[in-house]
């Protein structure tokens, strides 16, 4: 049996690599602005509590620090 060329493993990490600096830069001013209109968007729901809301945005957050590999502030 063959094992995959090296060349198509190459493309692959190349692919990956390239859609994970696809992503824009995610500064801290940039996650406080998402993390305030995501938190606004639960509380014109209005079906959950003003913690709840609180900690889903805080979570997308911490999951978008974890997609572009950066620590989540401490205020995450």
């Amino acid at each position: 049996m063959n094992p995959r060329p090296k060349v198509y493993e190459t493309l692959i990490r190349t692919k990956k690599t390239k859609k994970i600096n696809d992503y824009k830069e995610f500064t801290e001013e940039r996650a406080k602005k998402l993390y305030e209109e995501i938190f606004l968007q639960y509380l014109k729901k209005g079906n959950i509590s003003e913690a709840e809301s609180i900690e889903r945005s805080k979570k997308i957050i911490r999951k978008q620090c974890l997609m572009r590999n950066i620590e989540p502030w401490s205020w995450v």
